[in-house]
């Protein structure tokens, strides 16, 4: 994996910088799906809701209280309609964007500071991770427009600090024909402090499953340290940083099985041992170039990755 310093097109140029009224540690950002608001989560316990103008440019455009502590992660749903949040004080909170983000639900569950929230790409479905060890599954009960956990994943031995979903490239022929993988039903990885990812998968009803997420595979023995941050690319590779300052990728290869998702085996295809000078807090793939990854640590840089196979 090398830098990316000659491989852009253009080069980075500021255009806006926030005057962003928190009085606090600015945590985590989201943009909604129609690029039009971008959200800031923050340990002021607010969030910030911004809306792009006409001119480009972005705008306060209401500020979101409610939580007692630290607002760690802030998602949108696939439809941009819901906005999740979460935070130490153990909840998550939907807001409705588009009924001027009333509270659409505040989640109880979690036994302890959630670390994160991520929507289901393909159906507005929520999980949220916590340093209860347990990842929580969320859906609104169309007659009372409640949310329930409908699912509690308990693999980790210690924090999940976050999850991501599987994706897909665009047109099926480029997908790779090594393993057979089901668009329909993406798959979901985890990281945690206790040094491992696990791949989940859910069993749906239609298959003759439960609909409940299974483990179905774990990596680990490749760090000693803690897991902070993972990602999950449409060439179906499987990126992780954090307390090691490495980022590690790791690909998919059938195994006894076959093909079969059930029985593949992961491999650690590539380590960057000092990627950072210091703790890795987070990887991130590019959604449109799958070789590209971004990474930024605490020793206060970001580094932008190709990765070459």
């Amino acid at each position: 994996m090398s830098t990316a310093e000659d491989d852009a097109d253009k080069a980075w140029m500021l255009v806006q910088t926030l005057e962003l009224e928190h009085t606090r540690t600015v945590r985590s950002t989201a943009w909604s799906p129609c690029g039009k608001r971008l959200a800031c989560s923050s340990f002021d316990a607010t969030v910030s809701i911004w809306k792009r103008e006409e001119d480009g440019l972005l705008a306060l455009d209401n500020t979101l209280e409610g939580h007692e502590n630290e607002v760690k992660g802030v998602a949108w749903s696939p439809s941009g309609r819901y906005l999740a949040t979460s935070s130490r004080d153990k909840t998550v909170w939907i807001w409705d964007s588009e009924d001027d983000f009333e509270i659409a639900g505040i989640l109880n569950g979690h036994a302890a500071d959630v670390k994160d929230v991520c929507w289901h790409p393909l159906e507005e479905i929520l999980l949220s991770c916590s340093y209860d060890d347990t990842i929580r599954v969320w859906e609104e009960e169309q007659a009372s427009d409640d949310w329930n956990c409908i699912d509690v994943l308990k693999s980790h031995d210690s924090t999940v600090w976050s999850v991501a979903f599987e994706k897909f490239p665009e047109n099926e022929s480029d997908e790779s024909a090594l393993v057979k993988r089901d668009r329909l039903n993406p798959r979901l990885v985890s990281c945690s402090a206790d040094k491992s990812l696990i791949v989940w998968k859910k069993l749906p009803k239609s298959q003759g499953g439960d609909g409940k997420w299974k483990n179905t595979a774990k990596l680990s023995d490749h760090t000693s340290r803690t897991i902070y941050s993972v990602d999950w690319n449409s060439k179906n590779q499987i990126v992780s940083a954090g307390g090691d300052d490495a980022v590690r990728v790791f690909t998919e290869q059938p195994g006894e099985g076959g093909d079969d998702v059930n029985s593949t085996v992961w491999n650690c295809e590539c380590c960057v041992e000092k990627a950072h000078a210091t703790d890795v807090n987070c990887v991130q793939w590019n959604p449109v170039r799958p070789d590209l990854l971004l990474s930024c640590s605490d020793d206060r840089t970001v580094k932008l990755w190709r990765y070459e196979e």
